[in-house]
């Protein structure tokens, strides 16, 4: 009896459960085009713990990024209610229909599944064939009724915005800052003031020139959507800050005469010209306006724990390289030694790193070398700081390097160590080009022709001798030049013991160190570039899927903090053993 009544106990505790929460799978209900991302929002209604979010296999999709899981509230009829939503970002591979699975979510021990929903994707040329067949944005508005007043019509299809990517952040951690023009009219617009980023390190992504264009949906109305500026901020200090407005004049044309020609919409930075009016003249009324974007306020909070002592200013998720230019010098030989920061944040208000020069080394200050990707929501690629160096002949152990950086995503800062780095100065002196021996003019004009014609000779003869007598010969064998040592995958890999973050941290970190050794022309920034760069050395697809499979995870967990399906001990055996075979068809 008491065995029942348990059972119909939880029975009733999973109802409840289940009926004041619901689970929507949200997709895009027009169609998505191919190569293109898109979102899809898993929303939790109705409650206000931590539920736990399985990320469900996207076969006909590849995962940007996701899932993003952020809390929040709704009001209806029946009240407040709370809210969660896991937002994942996909790419579409191909064309057709496909289906987005649902999501299992756990709370309180009783699992739910949102109901899975479809997406249509279309290839790039069935997007441009559809976009022709729409009426172009405006062509409604091109002209006013009789008496009509303009103030209305050109304030609500002719505006300016800002967007931002978050509006709370860590010092370092960037705010991407997007400002668009949205227009339904035959307009002329001119950039008078740009916004001012006070307190912000700026890198700029896009901006005028680059002549960025689309269209949106706004309310059911088509809008041509101009990118004026794209930004990156990095704020330098904790506190609150604004990202100023942007001024921006304009002309709008009405015609009169439908058969004249319609410009659209333009957009430059300038002054207005005296014959800047393509579309001004008899058949068309010209309005001025001027508009202004909203100022946003950012907060950047201070860091949650406490300063280490020597941190360098170091925001997102970085690795360490130390190497020298040469690991044998000559004496008096100038000698470089390079520490590269690669990996994703503020690379340009990275401190170079102190170095604590052995005795016998005399150290310079550095030189910077970025090699970065603009075009990423974060800074992605490396940076260099190259020491000049002369030492005194012997052996040195130049020092392991240190180097502390903040992980916005984390939380927490984060030590990098590298290894020392060997290097040997020889008491020889490196041999300098022998100079020509000068010799009194009137010698050198008497004797030059003859001097010239027995070069000539003698490299005749010699010519001779060589097809006759010795081009028959075995060639000699020549002294193999050695080949980079290449180390075994058990030096890059993390131990296991660690927690999670940590150890699928390092074991990310290891794989891209380890193939970095086989492509040294190449920089490896992340999954998309190592596979590339793999694929074309290996035929194995099943090895590569596995290695997708194993950063997949490693991000899975940094990321959103599911749990992996294997342990430390058993990804760690798969992952060294996958990277020492593919290792040996690269080298």
């Amino acid at each position: 009896m008491r065995f029942c009544s348990t059972i119909f106990l939880l029975l009733c505790c999973t109802l409840t459960v289940c009926s004041q929460t619901v689970i929507t799978t949200i997709v895009p209900r027009e169609a998505v085009v191919q190569g293109e991302s898109f979102q899809v929002q898993y929303v939790l209604e109705g409650s206000d713990k931590n539920a736990v979010f399985k990320t469900p296999l996207f076969p006909d999709f590849r995962i940007i990024t996701g899932p993003n899981v952020y809390a929040g509230s709704i009001r209806s009829a029946q009240g407040t209610k709370p809210v969660q939503n896991a937002v994942i970002t996909l790419e579409a591979i191909r064309p057709g229909r496909f289906p987005i699975p649902g999501i299992q979510v756990t709370l309180n021990g009783v699992a739910m599944r949102s109901e899975e929903a479809f997406v249509q994707v279309i290839s790039v040329a069935e997007a441009s064939s559809r976009q022709k067949k729409e009426n172009r944005p405006g062509s409604e508005l091109v002209s006013l009724y009789p008496g009509e007043d303009p103030a209305p019509v050109i304030q609500k299809n002719l505006f300016l915005r800002v967007e931002v990517n978050k509006q709370q952040v860590y010092p370092g951690e960037p705010v991407v800052a997007t400002f668009k023009l949205y227009s339904r009219l035959e307009s002329r617009s001119d950039i008078v003031r740009n916004p001012g980023f006070y307190g912000f390190a700026v890198v700029d992504m896009l901006n005028l020139a680059d002549q960025e264009k689309g269209q949106e949906k706004l309310n059911g109305d088509l809008f041509d959507v101009h990118i004026i500026r794209r930004v990156q901020l990095f704020p330098e200090k904790p506190g609150e800050f604004t990202i100023d407005e942007m001024e921006v004049k304009n002309k709008i044309y009405f015609i009169t005469d439908r058969k004249q020609k319609q410009p659209g919409s333009t957009i430059r930075e300038g002054v207005f010209g005296k014959d800047d009016d393509p579309a001004a003249g008899k058949n068309s009324q010209v309005f001025e306006t001027e508009m202004h974007s909203e100022p946003v306020r950012i907060v950047v909070k201070p860091f949650p724990a406490a300063l280490p002592a020597d941190y360098s200013g170091a925001t997102g998720q970085f690795s360490m390289q130390t190497l020298t230019s040469k690991s044998e010098l000559y004496k008096n030989e100038e000698g470089v030694f390079i520490i590269r920061i690669t990996g994703t944040g503020n690379f340009t208000q990275l401190a170079a790193p102190v170095v604590n020069w052995p005795a016998g080394v005399e150290g310079f200050e550095p030189a910077i070398h970025d090699s970065l990707d603009k075009k990423r929501p974060v800074l992605a690629g490396y940076r260099e700081f190259r020491y000049t160096f002369l030492a005194a002949p012997g052996k040195y152990a130049l020092p392991a390097i240190r180097y502390n950086y903040f992980d916005p995503v984390r939380k927490s800062f984060f030590s990098l160590r590298s290894d020392s780095v060997k290097l040997v100065v020889n008491n020889e002196e490196k041999k300098a080009v022998a100079e020509n021996n000068s010799r009194p003019a009137e010698f050198g004009n008497k004797s030059t022709s003859w001097v010239a014609a027995g070069i000539v000779v003698f490299c005749v003869i010699g010519s001779l001798i060589y097809w006759i007598f010795i081009r028959k010969e075995p060639e000699k064998e020549l002294k193999a030049i050695p080949k980079p040592v290449i180390r075994p995958a058990e030096k890059f890999l993390p131990a296991a013991g660690d927690t999670d973050a940590v150890f699928y941290r390092d074991m990310q970190a290891g794989i891209y160190a380890y193939y970095q050794q086989f492509f040294m022309e190449d920089k490896i920034f992340g999954k998309s570039d190592l596979m590339d760069l793999l694929a074309g050395k290996i035929e194995d697809s099943p090895q590569l899927e596995t290695l997708r499979h194993c950063l997949d995870t490693c991000e899975l967990v940094l990321y959103t903090g599911v749990v992996p399906d294997k342990t430390q001990g058993e990804w760690l055996e798969m992952i060294t053993g996958l990277l020492n075979q593919t290792g040996e068809k690269l080298q």
